[in-house]
């Protein structure tokens, strides 16, 4: 279907643009699975829903500002034929609850889903660790970059509908970011 090609171009992209792995080996990606891609986010949710009958593979306490971040991991292994993804190798579950230290702060709870080609470690711990950790690292890039980007050049609601041109307008504004920065 159209849907799965969609999924499947993505995960190639994202691999495509260099992310890694921590060994450096290989490219590698982590992707969040939204309701926007129903039979994947399906699949994810039945493989793990057994899984988080038990205890989370790691609980992450993080104190942040006026509110504590919980954070809980799990795992399983999966193939690229049953998630319908190029190179997949574990869909993952990860929790988050903020528990407010002020009134000010709304306590909140809810569950992402993604699919992951890094290869499961042997040590479980070990290997909910770097999922998280690569899983959090998306939320940098978010950050540094996009955030910027929407915030400077409002480029969520850019008209541009041509590919190329929207790349170039795009490779401009991150020349200027750049050039800002160094200022």
């Amino acid at each position: 279907s159209g849907r799965h090609r969609r999924d499947r171009r993505c995960a190639e992209c994202t691999t495509g643009n260099g992310a890694a792995d921590r060994t450096g080996k290989r490219g590698a990606y982590n992707l969040r699975l939204k309701d926007n891609q129903p039979t994947c986010f399906q699949k994810a949710i039945d493989l793990l829903v057994p899984a988080l009958d038990h205890p989370p593979l790691l609980e992450q306490t993080t104190p942040n500002g006026e509110r504590i971040d919980i954070r809980r991991i799990w795992a399983c292994p999966t193939s690229a034929e049953q998630r319908g993804f190029y190179g997949a190798e574990q869909v993952l579950a990860v929790e988050r609850e903020v528990v407010p230290k002020s009134p000010g702060v709304k306590a909140s709870c809810e569950i992402n889903y993604a699919v992951c080609s890094l290869r499961p470690l042997d040590d479980r711990a070990e290997n909910a660790a770097l999922l998280l950790s690569t899983y959090r690292g998306h939320w940098t890039i978010e950050n540094k970059s996009h955030y910027r980007r929407d915030r400077a050049y409002d480029e969520d609601r850019n008209p541009t509908r041509n590919h190329n041109a929207a790349r170039v307008f795009t490779a401009f504004k991150q020349l200027a970011i750049f050039l800002c920065e160094e200022g």
